[in-house]
């Protein structure tokens, strides 16, 4: 036989994984930012294959920062990550939440001082298993890239107040909490319907961040109590807000929406000659309104021998016509109005609004088609 002082090599670790846990444990709210930091964690999993002629010493993980937010970073150092030094071989996994700062012959005869991870960072990791006797030390394994520790989230909003906007909408007035680690995306808004289905629902969105009055359209009744709650949306859905609750007294303050307005005009018939026009239109339903009156406004375009194409953008700003203010008077079926002195050959719009004694009730405008 031929004796050798060469061991064998431990066989290199392989499927090293990495896990990222929520840097917060408890209220969201609570923690400081370096609270935050020292809570970024690396969850590290790996397997060991065989041991070779290694009497087995400690395992050596260490790390380096590849990206911190959108930024990459070149050229930054290895660091040892020194929670995983007491590792037992079978183990094969350990936690991460401290990198030695520098080298060890930096601090000879002295403590090396520690950083900790950092959260929002992609990180590096390599893994070795060092033996008693180094000959039988295995190669390294790397992983570029392996994990983005999960970023600061956004603090809780507030909810300042809740309003009917309309039958079918409520306004909330917020102050947005600390940005952190977020990339703002949007105010995400979610109701639930009491007396309905009670199940948080989400139908509009709000931006940009700087807002402090959002809307929520598209509810599904009106003259309906109904809750809301907010959170700030990232990017990275890991820096999320906690939701906000709309509260008094530890419990959820239920807003009512305004009952259904009355229906638009409609129906409009208009008989134009060369400087005047009349026009009549159909009341819409009444609803709860109780009416008071008519507001009809006009809207000029472009010179129609120049270009005879409507033009939305080029048109004047939109004016009561006050002569109708004397005509559509007395009774809600009293429809029909005349308006003198208008330009020749000068395309126009026309819209009618009813008013009720409680404005909530208002109808939406009615718009005639364009006419010249």
């Amino acid at each position: 036989p031929v004796l050798t002082d060469v061991p064998v090599p431990a066989a290199m670790p392989s499927n090293l994984t990495a896990v990222s846990p929520y840097p917060s444990y408890g209220d969201p709210d609570a923690p400081s930012y370096r609270l935050y930091q020292r809570l970024a964690t690396l969850n590290l999993d790996w397997v060991a294959n065989h041991p070779g002629d290694c009497f087995f010493l400690r395992w050596y993980v260490e790390l380096r920062r590849a990206m911190v937010g959108d930024a990459e970073i070149d050229g930054e150092p290895w660091k040892e990550a020194p929670q995983c030094n007491d590792v037992l071989r079978q183990a094969q996994a350990c936690v991460v939440t401290e990198v030695f700062r520098g080298p060890e012959e930096d601090y000879f005869g002295v403590e090396r001082p520690r950083d900790y991870i950092t959260t929002n960072t992609v990180y590096d990791v390599r893994i070795t298993e060092i033996c008693v006797d180094y000959k039988a030390t295995s190669q390294t394994l790397v992983e570029h890239a392996l994990m983005r520790t999960n970023p600061i989230p956004a603090r809780r909003p507030t909810i300042q107040s809740v309003e009917a906007a309309s039958s079918r909408s409520l306004a909330l007035y917020l102050r947005a909490g600390k940005q952190n680690e977020c990339d703002f995306k949007e105010w995400r808004v979610e109701w639930r319907h009491v007396g309905g289905d009670y199940v948080w629902t989400f139908t509009t969105s709000c931006t940009p961040r700087s807002r402090t009055r959002c809307l929520t359209k598209l509810l599904p009744a009106p003259d309906s109590f109904y809750e809301v709650r907010l959170r700030e949306s990232c990017h990275n859905p890991l820096a999320d807000s906690p939701w906000a609750y709309y509260m008094s007294r530890g419990r959820h303050r239920r807003i009512k929406t305004w009952p259904e307005p009355a229906l638009p005009p409609n129906n409009f018939t208009v008989n134009m000659t060369a400087y005047n026009l009349t026009f009549s239109f159909l009341p819409g339903l009444a609803r709860q309104c109780e009416w008071t009156g008519w507001i009809v406004e006009m809207v000029e375009g472009h010179d129609a021998f120049r270009d005879s194409v409507w033009d939305p953008v080029r048109r004047r700003p939109w004016y009561v016509v006050t002569e109708c203010e004397s005509q559509l008077v007395g009774v809600r079926e009293n429809t029909t109005c005349s308006v003198r002195g208008l330009r020749s050959f000068f395309p126009y719009q026309l819209r009618v609004r009813e008013t009720c004694s409680n404005y909530i009730y208002d109808s939406q405008w009615g718009y005639a088609e364009n006419f010249m």
